[in-house]
């Protein structure tokens, strides 16, 4: 019973999150009983698993109907929601409920997902059922059908539970062909035993007994897979745990301090790397030229007019013409550029002067220029 109520609680906290990688599959792997037979037996069955009550069989008719077109998953508990008195308002009520509820799997058109129920009823079994629509009309030519068998009865975590001999136990060996998954109820039971009461009832063949011995099978299934489920768990623990923890990481990067503290970073960052392009970068080799190459380079420009400084409106600056005339001026007294160049050399004896330099060391040069 325990069991049952936890195996609730798991998958509603993992429904929750079955979206996150690995949290479908762990969900397969809880298991269900799926029921084959014709649907009087699969109701006397139903009836039977949810207790010894006058409603019972009226839900059982309600959720076991011909018009059923989706897979019906019934989570069955006894114990937290029993509706009192069997003839009372609150059966009736409870009944109700379970019509409204049911009345979604009817219509017309097929659905490969299941309409999951949880019900809780006085003396009812604690296991999961899964009922198929019946394979028949128009559904039986219908993919979807054999799509709900290969998803539901070809699960190797839910257990087969077949109620008649004929299409129902073929259908079991077709999909579990050494019988390891496969219950054996009713008249399918009494066929496979040799038995002569296979014409029993569908009442006596799937009653109380068998619903019983159906329950113990499943809490000992559970039991049994109890450690491989905790084993999943716990993993998937780890790794919700650090993708949370990877989540607040990623959210305190994006806040509007931390967003203000890297662009205060970047920009320190980026007047320390300015200071070095002033200064010139070693090995840099970029642009670097002689004192006489820059001379002569300065003097091209100036002639062709492409030298001014600053806004000439304010009268505080120079012309691109003032430029080049000053710049005649000043290298017709050595004879051209070169002869300037070569003048600041010798004469002058500037440092570095036939040292092809860039950046800052080039502008510390033409300070020793001037």
């Amino acid at each position: 019973e325990g069991v049952a109520w936890v195996l609730s609680e798991v998958r509603t906290q993992l429904e929750a999150i079955a979206d996150v990688e690995g949290v479908p599959e762990l969900l397969d792997r809880f298991p269900e009983c799926v029921l084959l037979g014709g649907i009087a037996a699969r109701r006397e069955l139903v009836a039977a698993l949810l207790g010894e009550h006058a409603v019972a069989a009226s839900a059982a008719a309600l959720l076991v109907a011909p018009g059923m077109r989706q897979p019906v998953a019934l989570e069955l508990r006894c114990g937290a929601e029993e509706f009192g008195p069997a003839n009372g308002p609150e059966a009736e009520a409870w009944l109700r409920s379970v019509a409204q509820a049911a009345g979604q799997a009817l219509g017309h058109r097929l659905k490969v997902d299941a309409l999951r129920l949880r019900l809780s009823a006085m003396g009812c079994a604690n296991l999961d059922v899964i009922d198929l629509p019946e394979r028949t009309g128009a559904a039986a030519a219908s993919p979807k059908i054999e799509e709900m068998r290969a998803r539901h009865v070809g699960s190797a975590a839910n257990l087969l539970v077949c109620l008649e001999p004929g299409a129902p136990l073929e259908l079991c060996k077709r999909f579990d062909p050494h019988m390891k998954r496969t219950v054996l109820i009713g008249a399918a039971a009494s066929a496979a035993q040799g038995g002569g009461d296979d014409h029993l009832p569908a009442s006596t063949l799937c009653g109380p007994a068998a619903a019983r011995a159906l329950e113990e099978r499943f809490a000992t299934l559970c039991k049994d897979r109890l450690p491989h489920w905790l084993q999943h768990l716990e993993r998937l623990e780890v790794r919700l745990s650090r993708q949370q923890k990877e989540a607040r990481e990623t959210e305190q990067r994006e806040t509007s301090e931390e967003v203000l503290r890297r662009a205060r970073a970047a920009g320190l960052s980026f007047g320390r790397a300015l200071q070095h392009v002033v200064d010139g970068t070693p090995g840099c080799t970029a642009g670097a030229l002689t004192l006489e190459d820059e001379l002569v380079e300065f003097a091209t420009a100036a002639a062709r007019g492409q030298c001014e400084t600053g806004d000439t409106s304010s009268g505080a600056a120079l012309s691109a013409q003032e430029v080049a005339l000053a710049a005649a001026d000043l290298f017709s007294g050595f004879g051209g550029a070169t002869g300037y160049a070569t003048y600041l050399k010798n004469e002058v004896r500037i440092p570095a002067a036939e040292v092809p330099l860039n950046g800052g060391a080039a502008w510390q040069r033409l300070l020793a220029e001037i």
